[in-house]
């Protein structure tokens, strides 16, 4: 082609364009003419392409002086990295754009505005041409600036792109990927500005970003402009949308988080670039309330599920709330590329040899350990001192400290949600042993948490029943369709009375164990009410979600009678056995059980043994008590007793029997012991998962030999 072109508008651009216009401006495009029929808006816009931008470097031989500068540069020297870094930008930021390109941006411009009006306002990003290729992504690495007005400050704006381009942590990625640096081009998406300064706006993930579970969409969602969520500079608001429900049109929305929101960012009165933008202070009231609807968390969740199904892999997706129109746009798209590319035949577990006193605490991004020096860093300035192995501990980080967050054994924060680019990033490293935990600012979200937890939901009754609903909901999801058993409450009187408030409605009994618990509480008149509410949120996740694979467990049944009236209770609150397929299944931990197992199976549909209670009261044991804990052993033969009458009961009558409990955990040979029996699942603590299973299975095929 003699004259490539350099300026493109969005609606003529589709992924092929990549290598044009990168893969964000390409991806724009594509969903602009692909998507907008299902309803998925994404605000116009225009891109220069990678020929802009290598025309503009080639003048005046400014691509060669690059490339010198460059050569032979030690990205671990973070000192000459800088210094080199900087220098290339202000070589970059002083020369003019070609005429040419000048003229077809302020043409592109001028179409925008007569569409938009004089007041728009532009967004101006960076799109790498080589970015969100399956095994790297240039998330957050170069410049993005926001409330872009005039062609003067447009012009600007694309050549503090261009130079973004030779940002320290870009020059150091590109090495470290085996990119060369000529083969990396950069072009500039000049977007209309959504109004989400006067509104909303945040992220959201076609999977959960720590499990990879890829049945939820996950949203972050915070005040004003998304740049504050992306640069973890606030605790955002979470959703978790359960897919299958979504698509059902029932209640999808399995779990919300409420952050503390406690800043956002809006226009300033400077028009000038990088100066256009504020962050004020959101006021307490908003703090408590969620961002954003639950009619728009599920909008936005059908929004991603339609981009995902289009592009066929995970997305990671930024949207904003217009303040002025209420309506949600789609800001930009690209593949999810940490847990999408993460290996699932390796498993991987990291145990804390030993405890010592905690210092803070708070919510941990990722499954790892790390340990180190604690280097505490106030800001980038200081990013030097951090050596290979410290523990990286500092206010917050963004995607400039990428070149010393691959030295770190772990990293410390002050603030930053689960979608920040630093999380992230954090986690595309990856190199044993690398963590990161966020932990929030005590000061603000303390105050909010002690103000009775419901903030955001209108009343504590609906707070409650919520929260049981998306704690079961979450569990129901990851397995379905899978049975999940859901045992229903079975605290203890003094466990009670050591909640908040507790001891005001709690009896104060000399053996809470034996004491006012399990179906005998749920149908005390005192207790009823709070019992129906248990009963509200299971229906809630069975009805409203379409969950019908959670099942109901009943504990510490003590007579045949008890167990009659507690299943005439269940069915008085909508969860009647056998309707929808309910199965209600009952803990078999107290010798009655046993002994009249047959009995008590008329009324369930299987027994799971509890273990640690049969024990205790087999034996005349207190579990609680340190000074009998030696005696206390499941294999006990009375309690192997108790254990055998009441599998070969629910083997006899072709029911479910499992067993829950410390036992099997810590005893292989019961575990052992119990599949010879008929056992059809047990439970097991996580860190012990992997070893019995092997256990059992070398057990298994030595028996066949034999």
């Amino acid at each position: 082609m003699s004259n490539p072109r350099l300026v493109l508008d969005f609606a003529a651009l589709r992924m092929k364009d990549v290598a044009d216009v990168g893969g964000k401006n390409a991806s724009l495009g594509e969903m602009m003419s692909q998507l907008g029929g299902a309803g998925v808006r994404v605000p116009g816009g225009f891109a220069t392409t990678a020929h802009a931008y290598r025309e503009f470097l080639a003048q005046g031989g400014l691509d060669q002086r690059v490339a010198g500068r460059l050569r032979g540069l030690d990205v671990s020297d973070i000192p000459a990295l800088s210094r080199a870094g900087e220098e290339i930008r202000s070589w970059i930021l002083a020369q003019e754009l070609p005429r040419r390109l000048q003229q077809d941006i302020a043409d592109a411009y001028r179409r925008l505005v007569d569409g938009a009006g004089a007041d728009a306002t532009f967004a101006v990003r960076s799109s790498a041409t080589a970015e969100d290729l399956p095994d790297a992504s240039f998330a957050g690495q170069q410049e993005t600036l926001l409330n872009v007005h005039g062609i003067d400050n447009l012009y600007n704006s694309v050549k503090q792109v261009f130079a973004s381009l030779y940002n320290d942590r870009a020059i150091s990625y590109r090495v470290h990927k085996g990119f060369t640096h000529d083969e990396v081009a950069l072009s500039a998406g000049i977007q209309r500005m959504v109004r989400s300064n006067l509104g909303a706006s945040g992220v959201a993930f076609t999977l959960d970003t720590e499990s990879g579970f890829d049945q939820v969409v996950l949203i972050t969602s915070s005040y004003g402009l998304g740049e504050t969520i992306v640069q973890g500079k606030v605790n955002p608001d979470e959703f978790y949308v359960y897919k299958r429900a979504l698509r059902e049109g029932k209640h999808a929305i399995l779990r919300r988080g409420l952050g503390s929101k406690a800043i956002k960012m809006v226009y300033a009165d400077s028009r000038e670039p990088g100066q256009s933008v504020t962050t004020v202070n959101v006021p307490e009231p908003e703090r408590r309330r969620f961002s954003i609807s639950d009619a728009e968390v599920e909008e936005l969740a059908r929004y991603a599920m339609i981009i995902e199904d289009h592009y066929r892999r995970p997305m990671d997706i930024e949207w904003g709330r217009d303040g002025v129109d209420g309506k949600l746009y789609i800001l930009q798209a690209r593949p999810e590329t940490v847990k999408a590319a993460e290996k699932v035949d390796t498993l991987r577990r990291y145990r804390l040899k030993s405890r010592s006193e905690v210092l803070a605490t708070g919510r941990a991004i990722g499954q790892k350990i790390g340990s180190g020096p604690v280097r505490v860093i106030r800001d980038a300035a200081e990013m030097s001192r951090v050596r290979e192995g410290d523990v990286l501990v500092t206010d917050m980080t963004d995607p400039d400290w990428e070149p010393v967050m691959k030295r770190t054994a772990a990293i410390v924060t002050n603030r930053g949600g689960r979608t920040c680019h630093a999380a992230i990033i954090a986690r595309m490293i990856g190199v044993h042993p690398r963590a990161v935990l966020a932990y929030p600012d005590l000061g603000s979200d303390l105050k909010v948490a002690v103000e009775e937890h419901s903030a955001g939901y209108p009343d504590p009754v609906t707070f409650y029943v919520s929260k049981l609903a998306e704690g079961i909901a979450t569990l129901g999801a990851a397995f379905w369709p899978k049975p999940v058993i859901v045992r229903l409450s079975d605290f203890k009187s003094n466990e009670y009375s050591a909640l908040t408030g507790g001891a005001r409605y709690e009896p104060r009994e000399e053996n809470p164990m034996l004491g006012f618990r399990g179906a005998g509480r749920y149908l005390d008149p005192t207790f009823r009410d709070c019992f129906q509410l248990e009963c509200r949120a299971l229906k809630k996740v069975r009805d409203d979600m379409g969950l019908t694979n959670i099942e109901i467990m009943v504990p510490f049944v003590r007579t045949v009678g008890e167990a009659r009236k507690v299943l005439e209770l269940l069915a008085a609150n909508g969860l009647k056995r056998g309707e929808s397929g309910l199965r209600v299944i009952m803990m078999c931990e107290i010798p009655s059980n046993a002994i009249l197992a047959d009995q008590f199976l008329e009324h369930f549909d299987g027994f799971s043994i509890g273990s640690n209670d049969m024990t205790q009261l087999t034996l005349g044991l207190d579990r609680d008590s340190g000074i009998i804990a030696e005696h206390f052993d499941e294999r006990d033969p009375a309690v192997k007793q108790m254990l055998h009458l009441a599998i070969q009961a629910c083997r006899r009558a072709g029911k479910y029997v499992g067993i829950c409990g410390q036992g099997p955990s810590d005893h292989p040979d019961l575990a052992k012991w119990l599949v010879e029996e008929g056992i059809e699942s047990i439970s097991l603590n996580p860190d012990t998962v992997v070893e019995t299973w092997l256990y059992l299975a070398r057990e298994a095929v030595a028996a066949k030999k034999a």
